[in-house]
């Protein structure tokens, strides 16, 4: 069984939707996970985390929230949706990434069987250079 760390973390935060330009989660969040990826992906995440651990997890994406959004939130309270430009270090450091327990890219292999993987490459590249020790 994983140790939560993160009991009292998600009661400090006042909302589950965070614009990362203008927020900055650093002493608000430790040891949590962070997760880059397409957001019809992250259900099956949350599923399979939730069996194992309470850690907060926070979805990372360029874009304001949808729909989808709504729902993944009504089935996955505990989830924080962080709006960040993926090539902005600044933003990225806000997000607490350097406090963060892991850091995960979901992968999805579309009707082509390829997996499209460009996108999240120079996301990798940009944290694996600015962030050494994740």
């Amino acid at each position: 069984r994983v140790k939560d760390y993160n009991k009292e973390t998600l009661g400090c935060l006042e909302k589950n939707y965070y614009q990362m330009w203008n927020s900055d989660l650093r002493g608000s969040l430790s040891n949590h996970i962070l997760v880059f990826g397409r957001i019809q992906d992250l259900p099956q995440f949350l599923r399979s985390v939730s069996e194992i651990s309470n850690q907060t997890v926070c979805y990372l994406s360029n874009q304001s929230p949808n729909e989808y959004w709504s729902k993944v939130l009504r089935a996955f309270p505990r989830t924080i949706y962080l709006e960040c430009q993926f090539s902005s270090t600044s933003e990225l450091t806000r997000t607490a990434i350097e406090q963060a327990g892991h850091v995960v890219f979901l992968s999805n292999i579309q009707n082509d069987f390829f997996v499209k993987d460009s996108q999240i490459i120079s996301l990798v590249r940009i944290i694996a250079v600015s962030y050494t020790h994740l």
